[in-house]
């Protein structure tokens, strides 16, 4: 992208205009009701367009009569309106409009209008989240030991981030009195400070943990832009950043911690029903949040080298993505979980 291109949102997406602005990589960003007033806005290089504020059939009119002045179009689903026909989107596709599908955060919508207009987004180089295949092959486990060895083994200030959603798991000597839930309002309310986040966490030297939500019934509060908010506001005050995300793909903080970053990685068994869960998560839940396997890097767990067995290389393949390591199985391994 050469130069800053003008955009015109058409929305009440408030949160979704200052977040374009902040990032400082479109010029005259401006927060339109409807397309009433387009013929004075003058020069827009492009336009984002929410079904909820301008339906389909408004839309299709208007970008017959005013496509060419644009340099890119783009059309916002939401969930209300039930995805539309593969039809419908393949009529607005081939009228060279950009289709952002329902149900991404603000984050997601960003992070595909910077990819699809070429301008270029910072990355959280910093941070990385470890998901599990299902509830069984280690993740907690394999992500902080991780934490422990970066931090053994450097002078970073290492954050590990306890996103899994699973309360009675603790594989430290956390207290049980300062967790997530004892900054909860503020995250929510997006007004957290960082020596709050830093005071509330358990510390081993250089080595923070946020422990995750005692209250079962509170995790439902956590909603993917409140995590997001709070990765962004770690990232900046450590200089690593794990988040165990768990499998609880249907809680928010596990869905927020995916969008979080690029950095993603997969931890499974040789076990044929964690693959068999991972690939219902694919088939209804990824494909929804606009996530794929390909976005991952596989981590083998408790990889057992014998006949019989799947070999890395080949779980990869099924698996759809590329691998980054394997872990042996340990004959004592169980007793981390005591």
């Amino acid at each position: 992208m050469s130069g800053k291109l003008t955009l015109k949102l058409v929305c009440n997406d408030i949160d979704l205009h200052s977040k374009i602005v902040s990032i400082g990589l479109f010029d005259d960003v401006t927060l339109n009701a409807n397309l009433s007033e387009s013929d004075a806005w003058g020069n827009v290089d492009i336009i984002l367009v929410s079904d909820r504020a301008v339906n389909v059939n408004e839309f299709l009119d208007y970008i017959n009569t005013s496509a060419y002045k644009f340099k890119q179009i783009f059309y916002m689903l939401s969930g209300g309106s039930g995805g539309y026909s593969s039809n419908v989107r393949n009529m607005l596709k081939t009228k060279g409009v950009n289709i952002i599908p329902p149900k991404l955060t603000i984050n997601q919508i960003v992070e595909r209008l910077c990819k699809d207009t070429g301008a270029k987004i910072s990355e959280n180089k910093n941070i990385f989240v470890f998901f599990g295949a299902d509830s069984k092959v280690g993740t907690s486990i394999t992500v902080q030991t991780i934490a422990e060895n970066i931090a053994t083994h450097s002078r970073c200030s290492v954050l590990l981030l306890n996103l899994s959603g699973q309360p009675s798991v603790n594989y430290f000597d956390v207290s049980d009195i300062l967790n997530l839930d004892t900054i909860k309002v503020k995250i929510i309310n997006k007004v957290l400070q960082p020596r709050e986040l830093i005071d509330t966490c358990y510390r081993k030297e250089n080595l923070y943990i946020l422990p995750t939500s005692k209250l079962i019934s509170d995790m439902r509060h956590y909603h993917p832009e409140h995590i997001e908010y709070l990765v962004s506001l770690a990232s900046r005050e450590f200089d690593v950043v794990l988040i165990d995300a768990g499998s609880n793909i249907h809680l928010g903080m596990c869905v927020g911690s995916l969008n979080s970053t690029n950095n993603k990685f997969l931890v499974t068994t040789q076990q044929d029903n964690a693959r068999s869960y991972f690939e219902m998560i694919n088939e209804q839940v990824f494909s929804v949040l606009d996530l794929s396997p390909k976005d991952f890097l596989l981590i083998v767990n408790k990889y057992v080298n014998a006949p019989g067995l799947y070999l890395p290389s080949q779980l990869a393949d099924m698996y759809k993505t590329t691998l980054a390591g394997t872990l042996p199985y340990l004959e004592y391994g169980w007793q981390a979980e005591r």
